[in-house]
C-alpha cells in the first residue's frame, strides 16, 4: 500500500472524528498512530477501510465505526493511570486505541480465531501493555479485578451487574437491548445513560 495515501486516508478519518465533537488529545493521537488498515482484511478498499462503516472480519464480528470506539472512550472519561477491561478483542483495533490512552488493558476473546487475529495485528506494533486473554468473558475477568472501566462488545437484555462489580467506579460500556432495538449504555453507579443508537449486533471490535 501506498504509505502516503494510507496516511491521508486516516488523516481525514481522524478530522472526522473531530469533527464530530469528539475533540479529545489522548483519542485524537491514539487513532493518529494506530492505522485502521492493520486490523481489517485487506481485500477491502480504502475508502470502506477508512469510511465512518462497521467492517465485517471474521464470521459474524465486526471491526466497528471508529466514531462509536471514539464516544465510548470519551464517555468513559480515561486517564493515563487508569485499568480497562475489554469484553471482546474482537481484532483488536479498539484493544490498540485503548492501549495508547490508558495504563493497562486486560482484553478477553472467547472466539479462537479473532484471538488469533488480534494477538497479530497487536504484535505489529508491539504493543507492551494489553493483556490478552483466551476465555469466555460472560463473567470478566476477576483476577485482574477491580478496573477502573469496564468496555463490554457483546450486547446483554439486561444490565450486566455482576460483570459491573469488577469495576471500583460501578463504570462500564455495553450494548443492551431493549423494545427490538439496541442501545450503547454507559453506566456508573451513580447514573446511566445511552451513548447511541446501534444498527449492528458486535458494538466495538
Amino acid at each position: 500500500m501506498d504509505r502516503n495515501k494510507l496516511n491521508i486516508y486516516n488523516e481525514q478519518l481522524v478530522n472526522e472524528i473531530s469533527n464530530e465533537g469528539l475533540i479529545n488529545k489522548n483519542i485524537i493521537e491514539s487513532f493518529i498512530k494506530i492505522k485502521r488498515h492493520d486490523f481489517v482484511p485487506i481485500d477491502y478498499s480504502l475508502e470502506m477501510i477508512y469510511s465512518l462503516n462497521s467492517i465485517p472480519f471474521h464470521q459474524n464480528l465486526t471491526v466497528t465505526n471508529p466514531i462509536i470506539i471514539a464516544r465510548v472512550l470519551k464517555a468513559l472519561n480515561l486517564k493515563e493511570t487508569d485499568s480497562v477491561l475489554e469484553i471482546g478483542a474482537g481484532s483488536g483495533f479498539q484493544t490498540a486505541i485503548l492501549s495508547n490512552i490508558v495504563k493497562n488493558v486486560f482484553s478477553v476473546e472467547i472466539n479462537e480465531n479473532a484471538y488469533q487475529i488480534a494477538k497479530g495485528n497487536l504484535e505489529k506494533y508491539k504493543i507492551k501493555n494489553v493483556k490478552l486473554i483466551r476465555k469466555n468473558g460472560f463473567n470478566g475477568l476477576i483476577e485482574n479485578a477491580p478496573y477502573d472501566s469496564i468496555i463490554v462488545n457483546a450486547a446483554f437484555d439486561s444490565i450486566p451487574l455482576e460483570l459491573i462489580k469488577q469495576s471500583k467506579t460501578g463504570k462500564a460500556v455495553f450494548p443492551i437491548n431493549y423494545k427490538m432495538k439496541q442501545y450503547l449504555m454507559l453506566y456508573n453507579k451513580k447514573e446511566s445513560n445511552i451513548i447511541c443508537e446501534s444498527n449492528f449486533i458486535n458494538m466495538s471490535r
